[in-house]
């Protein structure tokens, strides 16, 4: 609902997608238009239970592409390179 306070132009707009870890050092790949436009950028791994913050380290409008890094831990160390991930931006705005 409304926040008060807060003019609806600037209220977060939770709003996510999915993405791929496509190497054991953090890297995921996702779709441009899941990020644009977000201030943060989460991804939640390991069938929901973990949540990092991630970096985006690049993007491509022009093929909806984007590249996103989060900082390596075990559970992405041992995970296998293809999984899957939720990418969330909470504090994107409209």
């Amino acid at each position: 609902g409304p926040q008060p306070g807060v003019p609806n132009e600037e209220r977060a707009i939770p709003s996510g997608g999915s993405g791929f870890i496509i190497s054991p050092d953090g890297y995921i790949i996702t779709n441009n238009h899941v990020i644009e436009g977000a201030s943060r950028v989460q991804v939640h791994y390991a069938g929901g239970d973990r949540t990092a913050e991630a970096k985006i380290v690049g993007r491509d409008p022009a093929t909806d592409m984007a590249l996103l890094k989060i900082a390596t831990s075990e559970a992405v160390k041992n995970s296998q390179p293809q999984g899957s991930a939720m990418i969330s931006r909470p504090s994107a705005t409209r």
